[in-house]
C-alpha cells in the first residue's frame, strides 16, 4: 500500500509541473477536480508514511500553494486587459526541481555560535568544534568560554562521535576521518607540541589539542592507542589516556556512599580527559536522588560545592539542560513542608539556603527564564522569587502573619543580640526570603527619619552575612539596585549599606566563598546601575567606589552579551553592511583552496542584534541580495548553505519577528515576483523556502492507538491497514487529476515586518530598538521604570515598628 501512495504522489507532481496538467486545474469547470485533488493531498500527507525525502516537500509545496491558485483563478482573465499573464505560482513553485545544498565548513561553524549543541557526521562535528574555538581565541573571548569551547571538544564531542559510529564503524575508518579533521586544522592556531618558535600564551594554550583529542578517541575507543603516534606524525607527550573510561553507575554509588566524594566528582566534571560527561550524568543523577529522597542535609554539600565552583555549571549545562538538571532543586524548595519534626531551625535554615543558593547562581549566570527552570505554576515560591521581582510591601498590605513576622525579624535584628531558634521556627525560610525587600525598605526609611541609626542598621545586617541566610543578600541587593535609581538626593545610607553586603569588614570564614560566587553574580547588573546614577549624580563618591570593587567580577555571567566596542564597529556605517561583510568573509573562508585555514571572527550575536536594530524583514533582505549577487556571479551553493544556516539558527530570534517568518511573508509574495518577469529572483525564493521547509520539517506523530493497532504504531507497517472508502475514493481522484493548496498572499513583507515598532525581543533589555546609534541601543540614561517606591507614598507607622 505504501509503495502504492508513493507513486500517486509522485505522478500528482509530475503532473503539476506540467503544462497540460495545470491548464486542466486552472479550467473553471473543473473546481470538483481541484476539490477532490486537495482532499488527496491532505490525506496523504496526514498519513504516517515514510515518504521520500525529496517527495514531502514538494506534496507541501502543492498544499501550501492552492489558496494562491484559487486566488488567481478569481482575477479577471481578459487578454486584451491582461496582455501577457505572468506564470502561476504554483506551477512555477512546482517547476523549480528540489536539490539539496552542499554542506560546508561554515554550516556547523555557524550551528555550534548559535548552540554548541548539534550532533552531524563525524569529521564534520570535530572540525567545526575546533573551528568554534579557534574563533574564541581570535575574537579574545574570557577564560571560561575558551574552556567550554576545549571541554566540548575534548569530552563531548568524542561521547558524541561514539554514540554516531556504535560498534559499526572500523578503526581504520575512524583513523581516516581523523587524519581528515587533523589535516584540515590552521597550523598557526593548533599547533604541534614539538612547534616552539611561537610561544604566545594563546598558541601554547591550545599546541596540545591535537594530542589531546586523540586521546580522548583513544579513551572512547574510537581509535587504538598504537595509531596516535601515526596520527600526530611526531611522537606525543602522553603516549595513552591518564585514566580509564568512567562507568556512571560506580561514579554515582561511590559519591552517594561518601558524600565528600563530591569535590572529586566535580573535578572530574572539570577535567580535559574525555570522562567529563559521565561525571557530569553521574553528579546529576546524585542530585536528583538526593532530591527524591529528602536527605537535604547531604544535598546542602553538594550544591555549595558546585556554588563554590559555578564554572561547573557550565560543563554540567554542555552535557544537560538546566531544566532536567534544576527543576527536582525547585520542586523540592516549592513543596519544603516547615514545622514537621524538623528539630533545631538553624540547620535547615542552612539546608534551605544552599539549595536556593544553587538556583540563583545558575539563573544570575545564564540569565535562565522560568522554563528554563521547568517552572510551570506561577504562584509557586521559586516563580515569585525569581521572577516577580523583588516587591515591597506598604504596612498595611502586610497579612496579619506577615506583620508579626516582619516585626519579629526587625526586633531580632536590631534589638536583641542574635537570632534565636524561636524566630528562625515561627519564620518558614519561603516567607523570610519574601519578606527582605520589605525589611530593607522598611528598615532604611526608619534611618533616614532617625528611628534607628546607620551602625544599629549595619550591625544587624551583618547577620544577613551568615551562611545559613547568604540567599537574602542576593534578593537584598537586587532589591537596593532597584531602589538606588529612584534617589533623588545623595542618600549616603543606601550605599553604605549596599557597600557593606558587597565588601564586607568581616564576616565568617566558611561563608566566605560562597559570598565572592554572590557578589559575582551581582557583580554586572549592578555595575549596570551604578553607571546609570553616576550619568544624573557624577558627584557621588560611593558608587564609584562601589565599581572600583566590581570590576573584576563582571566576566561571571555567561549570557552572550554585546559590548559598547563591538556594537561601534557593527554599526559603523551601518549594521547590515558589517552583515554582509562577514557573509563575504565566511563565502571566502569556505570557498578557500587552502582547506587549513582557520575561520574568520563571527558571533550570532551580530545576525541577533541587527534584528533588533532592523528588523527580521531588512535582514532577511540583506540575506537574500547576498544570495542573488553571488548566484548571479555563478556560485550559488556556498552562498545558499550561509543563508540556510542562519536562517534556520536554533539561537536566531523566533516568532512573528524572525528570519523564517520574513522568508514565509516573501515566498507569499512570489506572484507578485513573477509579474515582474523576475523569474531568476522567483526560482531563488522557491529553493530557498523548499529548503528551509525540509531543514526545519517536523515528522507528523504517530496517531493515536485508535487508528492503528500497537504493533502499526510501532513498525509504521502500512501494508494491512484498511483504508477507508473516501479515502480511497480521493487518492483514486489525485491520480486522475492534480492537487492544490491553502494559505492566502500575506501582505508586503516591509509592511508586516519592518513597520513594526517598538516590540521586545527579550535580548537582554535591548527591546523597542529603532535605530543604529548607541543612544538606541543602551538607552540615554538607563531608567529602568517606574518603581513607584517614593518615600512620599511610603505611608509607615515607624513608631509602631521601632
Amino acid at each position: 500500500m505504501s509503495s502504492t501512495l508513493e507513486s500517486a504522489g509522485n505522478l500528482l507532481c509530475a503532473i503539476v509541473g506540467t503544462e497540460v496538467g495545470m491548464t486542466q486545474i486552472m479550467d473553471s469547470n473543473e473546481k470538483e477536480l481541484r476539490v477532490n485533488v486537495n482532499q488527496a493531498v491532505n490525506t496523504l500527507l496526514g498519513l504516517p508514511l515514510r515518504l521520500p525525502m525529496l517527495l514531502r516537500p514538494r506534496l507541501e509545496e502543492i498544499q501550501k500553494h492552492f489558496a494562491l491558485f484559487e486566488a488567481d483563478m478569481s482575477k479577471p482573465t481578459d487578454e486584451a486587459l491582461l496582455g501577457n499573464v505572468a506564470p502561476n505560482a504554483l506551477q512555477f513553485a512546482a517547476s523549480v526541481p528540489f536539490v539539496l545544498p552542499m554542506r560546508s565548513r561554515a554550516t556547523l561553524y555557524i550551528y555550534f555560535n548559535a548552540a554548541e549543541d548539534h550532533m552531524a557526521l563525524f569529521v564534520d562535528l570535530a572540525l567545526a568544534s575546533f573551528d568554534v574555538l579557534a574563533n574564541g581565541f581570535k575574537r579574545k573571548e574570557n577564560a571560561q568560554a575558551k574552556t567550554m569551547y576545549q571541554s566540548c571538544i575534548l569530552n563531548k564531542v568524542p561521547l558524541l562521535l561514539s554514540d554516531i559510529t556504535g560498534p559499526t564503524m572500523l578503526p581504520e575508518d575512524a583513523e581516516l576521518c581523523v587524519t581528515q579533521i587533523l589535516s584540515r586544522l590552521d597550523p598557526t592556531v593548533f599547533p604541534s607540541s614539538s612547534e616552539t618558535v611561537d610561544t604566545a600564551p594563546e598558541k601554547s594554550s591550545l599546541s596540545d589539542m591535537r594530542q589531546d583529542f586523540l586521546l580522548a578517541c583513544v579513551l572512547h575507543k574510537l581509535i587504538p592507542n598504537d595509531s596516535v603516534k601515526k596520527l600526530l606524525g611526531e611522537e606525543p607527550v602522553q603516549s595513552q589516556p591518564t585514566r580509564a573510561l568512567f562507568s556512571k553507575q560506580e561514579l554515582t554509588q561511590d559519591t552517594l556512599s561518601a558524600s565528600r566524594k563530591v569535590e572529586l566528582l566535580i573535578d572530574d566534571a572539570l577535567s580535559m580527559d574525555g570522562n567529563a560527561g559521565i561525571a557530569v550524568q553521574a553528579l546529576v543523577e546524585v542530585v536528583h536522588h538526593l532530591c527524591q529522597s529528602k536527605e537535604t542535609m547531604t544535598l546542602k554539600g553538594v550544591c555549595s560545592s558546585i556554588v563554590r565552583k559555578p564554572e561547573s555549571l557550565d560543563i554540567v549545562f554542555l552535557f544537560r539542560t538546566p531544566a532536567f538538571v534544576l527543576n527536582p532543586l525547585c520542586t523540592l524548595l516549592d513543596e519544603w513542608k516547615w514545622g514537621e519534626d524538623q528539630g533545631e531551625s538553624q540547620p535547615v535554615y542552612d539546608e534551605f539556603g544552599s539549595i536556593l543558593l544553587l538556583v540563583l547562581t545558575a539563573k544570575y549566570r545564564f540569565d535562565l527564564e522560568a522554563n528554563d527552570f521547568g517552572i510551570l505554576k506561577t504562584d509557586s515560591f521559586v516563580y515569585r522569587l525569581l521572577y516577580l521581582g523583588p516587591q515591597v510591601k506598604r504596612l498595611e498590605a502586610l497579612t496579619e502573619l506577615e506583620s508579626t513576622h516582619l516585626g519579629s525579624w526587625i526586633t531580632a535584628l536590631f534589638k536583641d543580640e542574635g537570632l534565636g531558634d524561636e524566630l528562625l521556627s515561627s519564620c518558614s525560610p519561603q516567607e523570610f526570603y519574601l519578606l527582605i525587600p520589605t525589611l530593607f525598605s522598611q528598615s532604611l526609611d526608619a534611618c533616614e527619619v532617625g528611628k534607628l541609626t546607620f551602625d544599629t542598621m549595619k550591625s544587624g545586617f551583618d547577620y544577613l552575612l551568615e551562611p545559613f541566610l547568604l540567599p537574602s543578600v542576593v534578593i537584598a541587593i537586587s532589591w537596593l539596585r532597584r531602589h538606588i535609581w529612584e534617589l533623588n538626593s545623595d542618600h549616603g545610607n543606601t550605599f553604605k549599606i549596599l557597600l557593606a553586603l558587597i565588601n564586607p569588614a568581616a564576616g565568617p570564614s566558611e561563608g566566605r566563598d560562597l559570598h565572592q560566587t554572590i557578589i559575582s553574580m551581582m557583580a554586572i547588573s549592578m555595575a549596570e546601575q551604578l553607571q546609570n546614577v553616576l550619568k544624573r549624580h557624577p558627584s557621588l563618591t560611593q558608587p564609584k567606589q562601589i565599581m572600583a570593587i566590581l570590576q573584576s567580577r563582571l566576566s561571571f555571567g555567561r549570557k552572550n552579551m554585546v559590548s559598547r566596542a563591538e556594537m561601534s564597529s557593527w554599526t559603523s556605517p551601518s549594521i547590515l553592511k558589517t552583515l554582509q561583510s562577514h557573509l563575504g568573509s565566511l563565502l571566502f573562508w569556505i570557498t578557500a583552496i587552502e582547506a587549513s585555514t582557520s575561520p574568520p571572527a563571527f558571533t550570532f550575536n551580530l545576525v541577533n542584534v541587527a534584528i533588533q536594530l532592523r528588523g527580521a524583514g531588512e535582514v532577511f533582505n540583506t540575506l537574500f541580495s547576498f544570495l542573488c549577487i553571488e548566484g548571479a556571479a555563478g556560485s550559488l551553493d556556498a552562498p545558499l548553505d550561509l543563508v540556510l544556516s542562519i536562517i534556520c539558527s536554533p539561537s536566531q530570534t523566533l516568532g512573528r519577528h524572525s528570519l523564517r517568518e520574513a522568508l514565509k511573508i516573501s515566498f507569499n509574495n512570489l506572484p507578485k515576483v513573477l509579474e515582474k518577469q523576475d523569474t531568476i529572483t522567483a526560482e531563488l525564493l522557491v529553493r530557498l523556502n523548499g529548503l528551509v521547509d525540509a531543514h526545519t520539517h517536523v515528522p507528523l506523530p504517530l496517531p493515536p492507538q485508535t487508528a492503528l493497532d500497537a504493533a502499526a504504531a510501532v513498525t509504521l507497517d502500512l501494508e494491512d491497514m484498511d483504508l477507508n472508502m473516501a479515502t480511497s475514493n480521493a487518492l483514486e481522484n489525485a491520480v486522475e487529476g492534480v492537487a492544490a493548496p491553502q494559505e492566502g498572499v500575506v501582505g508586503n513583507i516591509d509592511d508586516m515586518l519592518n513597520a513594526a515598532e517598538g516590540f521586545d525581543l527579550g535580548m537582554g533589555g535591548m527591546g523597542g530598538i529603532g535605530g543604529d546609534s548607541l543612544d538606541d541601543m543602551f538607552g540615554a540614561d538607563g531608567d529602568p521604570g517606574d518603581l513607584d517606591l517614593s518615600a512620599a507614598d511610603l505611608d509607615l507607622d515607624l513608631d509602631k515598628i521601632f
